[in-house]
């Protein structure tokens, strides 16, 4: 499965398989917005055609 195989990714903290309108929910950490780009990047190679979208919300700030 794709959570299989991005779950052992550098830079992947986990990943959630969810209901509703998306299909995974990948916890990231990486150093940058280039390395963030690389890794959704390598995502998308890793998939054609079973990635349609994905959506990226970062984290500001935490307590």
């Amino acid at each position: 499965s794709l959570a299989g195989e991005y779950s052992g990714w550098a830079g992947v903290e986990c990943i959630y398989e969810i209901s509703g309108d998306a299909d995974l929910v990948a916890i990231v950490h990486v150093d940058d917005t280039i390395s963030l780009r690389n890794l959704l990047d390598r995502m998308w190679l890793a998939a054609p055609g079973e990635i349609t979208s994905t959506q990226t919300e970062l984290v500001l700030e935490q307590y």
